[in-house]
């Protein structure tokens, strides 16, 4: 998928975004600001996870005081905005069954749609990333 992505000038100065369109996490970043929380809802804390469609922060919800992870979905691509919000559809329509993960909750920042969800354990990319050589048990 091709998509265009305005000039870097011409982006939010209030949000790093690299030139594909990618979130750009550091420690401390916030996300979801509003009146209730003009700094950002979401704090930071740590990358779980990034690929072509995005990338999933761990985050301090400040109103619950949880760790909740904040997928954050490229911006400026059409196709991956549409891909995003069918996502929050069915994922609202499943609500946790079938063994689906739970959307908390959905908003949007500075262009990325962004998605909340409870912290599971880690990614099956970090568990084969750690093991390296170590093959798995066929039961």
């Amino acid at each position: 998928v091709y998509c265009e992505m305005p000039p870097l000038a011409m982006q939010a100065a209030t949000v790093a975004v690299n030139e594909e369109g990618h979130f750009v996490w550091t420690p401390g970043c916030t996300l979801e600001r509003s009146l209730e929380f003009p700094n950002g809802r979401y704090l930071g804390a740590a990358l779980l996870g990034s690929g072509t469609y995005g990338k999933v922060i761990e985050c301090l919800d400040q109103k619950h005081h949880a760790r909740v992870a904040v997928k954050a979905v490229r911006r400026g691509c059409p196709a991956f905005k549409a891909a995003a919000e069918r996502e929050i559809i069915i994922l609202r329509d499943l609500n946790g069954l079938s063994h689906t993960p739970k959307l908390l909750r959905d908003f949007e920042h500075a262009g990325h749609v962004c998605m909340v969800f409870d912290i599971f354990g880690e990614s099956l990319k970090y568990v084969i990333e750690k093991r390296k050589e170590e093959p798995f048990k066929a039961h």
